[in-house]
């Protein structure tokens, strides 16, 4: 504004320089002019250009008053009904020099009391030394200082995100303050890092657990990448470490989609439990397993049972080495439970009951 007033006058001024003569002579004819009657003239000729330019100053002047009334009435607005508590301080002295209609509501203070207070007045005591920390990096402009804790009048504490910006006030350096109020954000925050805490904790106690059983275990999701192995099952695959997180158990081991596990764990995934035994991997090893479906895949509960499967095989060797053995004795051989139910009887003994007395017994018969 200043720069049109400035403009505007030196237009005026270089026009009636230029033009006022000419305009003059045109009102009162061509004619000879006494001292007076010339010193008439110019008295009228400067009086007509005090009165064009102060009009013209006046006119721009009176423009600018009222636009920066408004600009001013608009920024108070901004200021006082802004819903977020606002307020100006001295950067020397940290006193509150303005505050508005949302900061003294919040903090619960009638407004000639907030402006009493300080920053310090706004902070718990333990606060206070991180609060002069922060102001000594502040820098001039706009800055989002980041997330503080406030108490108000009542002591009841919240949290509040601060952003600020120079400014001058009353002749004063100071800054401009708006505080969003994140408390349940924080809280929130606050409660997730406990839970997670906690959640890894649970987690860690867990994995000491099934690190610990005799079974191997192992989790899939439900692309069938491997989430967790423990060491037994790290045992029995063979895998020192944990390098197979993460990849799929079918390109780990593509030797398994032809077999029984592959239909089985497909199975699973379709929402079914499912038990089995199946013999595969180096030196034809028997494994049990045990897969559960859940929301996030499959569990896979397994047991190697090879030495179960060799001893039923000793038993079978045994037994048929013992049926030879009696079967092939003239000898008469048998055996009888506790209830003289027939367990095992040989050939010739057989033969022998048979002819005695015309029946055939079998194992079993009383």
């Amino acid at each position: 504004m200043a720069l049109k007033i400035t403009i505007a006058y030196i237009i005026i001024g270089c026009t009636w320089v230029l033009v006022g003569d000419t305009i003059l002579e045109f009102l009162m004819g061509k004619r000879e002019f006494s001292s007076e009657q010339v010193f008439i003239y110019n008295t009228v000729k400067g009086l007509l250009y005090i009165l064009i330019t102060g009009l013209a100053l006046y006119f721009f002047t009176n423009q600018a008053i009222r636009t920066t009334s408004g600009l001013e009435k608009q920024y108070r607005t901004l200021f006082e009904d802004n819903p977020n508590p606002m307020w100006v301080y001295d950067v020397a002295t940290f006193k509150i020099l303005a505050a508005n209609k949302a900061a003294i509501e919040i903090y619960g203070y009638e407004k000639d009391e907030f402006l009493t207070l300080t920053l310090e007045d706004l902070r718990l005591p333990e606060d206070i030394p991180v609060l002069k920390e922060h102001i000594k990096k502040v820098q001039a402009g706009y800055i989002n200082s980041g997330i503080f804790r406030h108490k108000k009048k009542n002591g009841e504490l919240f949290y509040v995100n601060i952003f600020s910006n120079s400014t001058i006030f009353d002749k004063h350096k100071a800054r401009l303050i708006m505080a969003l109020d994140v408390t349940d954000k924080k809280l929130a925050e606050e409660k997730n890092i406990i839970l997670n805490k906690s959640l890894i904790k649970y987690q860690e106690r867990l994995e000491d657990v099934l690190n610990n059983i005799t079974d191997g275990f192992v989790t899939l999701d439900k692309e069938l990448r491997f989430t967790f192995m423990n060491k037994v099952s790290k045992v029995i695959t063979g895998i020192e470490k944990d390098e197979y997180l993460g990849k799929n158990i079918f390109e780990v081991y593509p030797q398994l989609t032809k077999t029984l596990f592959f239909e089985k764990i497909h199975e699973a995934l379709g929402g079914n439990s499912v038990s089995f035994e199946e013999q595969f991997f180096a030196g034809g090893r028997w494994f049990h397993f045990s897969i559960y479906p859940n929301p996030e895949g499959v569990a896979i509960y397994v047991s190697d049972t090879t030495e179960t499967h060799k001893m039923q095989e000793e038993v079978k060797r045994t037994q048929t080495n013992l049926n030879a053995l009696i079967n092939n004795t003239p000898d008469f051989i048998w055996s009888v439970d506790t209830e003289f139910r027939v367990q095992t009887i040989n050939a010739p003994y057989r033969m022998f009951i048979k002819s005695f007395l015309g029946t055939d017994i079998q194992e079993g018969d009383l």
